[in-house]
């Protein structure tokens, strides 16, 4: 089971590596907005880690509805 995991990883990899660039240009995405992207990311959950913005929030689809028809901003 470790192998095919490791197998799959490192196609998914390769295909990525050999397509990224193409990928990027074709949503006219710059490198360093990328990186950018990818520390906030990491900032994010840094944060996460050290309990100074919750984690792991979920809502029932009822309440979402309830809180934007209660807050009218549903446009």
């Amino acid at each position: 089971m470790a192998a095919i995991a490791c197998l799959t990883a490192c196609i998914i990899l390769v295909f990525f590596g050999i397509t990224g660039d193409f990928v990027l240009r074709f949503f006219g995405i710059g490198l360093p907005a990328f990186q950018l992207a990818g520390g906030f990311i990491f900032f994010v959950y840094a944060l996460q880690m050290l309990r100074l913005i919750p984690g792991g929030l979920k809502t029932t689809l009822s309440f979402t509805l309830s809180f934007i028809l209660q807050s009218g901003s549903f446009v």
